[in-house]
């Protein structure tokens, strides 16, 4: 219910706000996901939630949307050197930031569906693909050596595979 009362609340804002706010946006972000590694709760290993008493929030679902308002005005306003490689690393340490923040609850279902949210608007919105396929190629080695090293990540996919044994 109030998921509903927070999209009908936000079908009613002006694109263009957010374009204007899209810093302050980005910064509340950080600092949320700040505020889960120093007052977050933790459940069955991960500390991804801030508990406010009467309910739980998880700080990883306004990354997304915060990277995309961000990502969005940042393409919009180097949209003459969309291609450049200054561009695409701009665009990377707004997701790295968001990243390396996520590592330490640890999320890594959050990590990957925000990194193929942003690749995939960087290649629609005309960032070099050179530089997007070395980053996926880059991406995908260091997931597959997580997947591999063990510990907490490799225990969620064994547990997936074979729930009984969990």
């Amino acid at each position: 219910v109030a998921g509903i009362g927070v999209l009908l609340g936000m079908s009613r804002v002006p694109y263009a706000w957010f374009e204007k706010t899209s810093g302050m946006i980005y910064a509340v972000t950080v600092l949320l996901l700040l505020a889960v590694l120093l007052f977050g709760t933790n459940v069955n290993g991960a500390t991804r939630w801030i508990n406010f008493g009467f309910t739980q929030f998880q700080p990883s679902e306004i990354a997304k949307f915060s990277l995309i308002v961000s990502l969005s005005h940042l393409m919009t306003k180097r949209q003459k050197d969309i291609k450049s490689l200054r561009t695409f690393f701009l665009c990377g340490m707004l997701l790295a930031v968001i990243v390396a923040l996520l590592v330490f609850e640890p999320h890594f279902s959050a990590i990957i569906i925000i990194a193929a949210l942003c690749f995939c608007m960087m290649a629609v919105g005309g960032i070099n693909r050179k530089y997007l396929i070395t980053v996926a190629v880059i991406g995908a080695a260091g997931l597959l050596f997580l997947l591999l090293s063990g510990g907490y990540t490799s225990d969620r996919i064994t547990a997936w595979q074979n729930p009984e044994a969990d």
